[in-house]
């Protein structure tokens, strides 16, 4: 049952996926989970969490045909769990391994660096490599020894540079985005890397998809579409929509959910930089 709600949850659109994610997430039912799943692996590994040269092969992702294997033991079946949840949905897990107990989190946090982060951070870099050559006005390089990923957008004499490092412990360690050199001063990479690290360590998705999240938002600038006057970013990370909503005033553009954000906070429905009735 769980693979088929994981499966639902990674195939439906971003605005769904948080949804589906939040619900379950509020209700314990990934908590419950994921205390089973742990507690249903094999001995031998719940007594070895510290042993990094134990085989991690227990924790490949099965394959459908394997799934429905008469043989499959359950020990075997929650390592795959536990993979297949980490690797799809890793802003539950992390923030589900963030409010855990000291000593929880300790045991977690060895266990997946010594037996899932090395699949996981292999899977994801691999996936990069064999798409890097796909982007337009976008460059990647894939440094796997480092757990580094460079990319590089350019069009016309602009030129931005990103950096993203994942952790040992990826996905449960928050990924590091730096903005490396911006040339000719069109593009604002400060706030397009503060974004996708926002993205990479809230939602759930892959390094991939925050990587054409980042292409995408710096496209919408060179094309001349404004950034929010809310949240100050062109995509919205929720929904991946762009400002459509204008104040007949001011002009100024803004998403759906960060100006109906703006009316409930402030209790007013003026606009967020002019003050007039919206």
């Amino acid at each position: 049952m769980w693979d088929c709600i994981i499966h639902a949850c990674v195939k439906s659109p971003l605005a769904m996926r948080t949804i589906y994610t939040s619900w379950l997430y509020e209700n314990k039912f990934f908590e419950k989970f994921l205390h089973f799943v742990i507690r249903l692996m094999p001995i031998e590994i719940l007594k070895n969490h510290d042993n990094k040269f134990l085989p991690s092969e227990i924790f490949n992702i099965l394959s459908w045909e394997k799934l429905n294997d008469e043989n499959l033991t359950l020990e075997r079946y929650a390592c795959h769990l536990y993979t297949e949840v980490l690797k799809k949905l890793p802003a539950v897990v992390r923030k589900w391994w963030n409010i855990s107990s000291s000593r929880q989190k300790t045991f977690v946090d060895r266990l997946t660096t010594n037996f899932v982060s090395p699949l996981i951070c292999e899977g994801e870099l691999s996936s990069i490599s064999a798409n890097k050559e796909k982007n337009e006005n976008m460059q990647v390089t894939v440094h796997f020894s480092t757990r580094e990923v460079i990319a590089v957008y350019f069009i016309d004499e602009v030129r931005t540079e990103l950096t993203i490092v994942l952790p040992s412990n990826y996905p449960l360690g928050p990924v590091k985005v730096d903005c490396g050199k911006n040339i000719g001063g069109r593009l604002s990479s400060r706030n397009d890397a503060l974004q996708l690290a926002l993205f990479l360590n809230h939602q759930n998705g892959t390094i991939l998809d925050g990587l054409a999240l980042w292409k995408n938002t710096l496209d919408k600038k060179f094309e001349g579409v404004e950034e929010c006057y809310v949240c100050y970013t062109v995509i919205h990370q929720d929904t991946c929509q762009l400002p459509k909503l204008t104040c007949k005033t001011c002009k100024k553009k803004f998403h759906g959910p960060c100006l109906y954000k703006w009316f409930t906070t402030s209790s007013k429905s003026t606009c967020p930089i002019c003050r007039n009735v919206f």
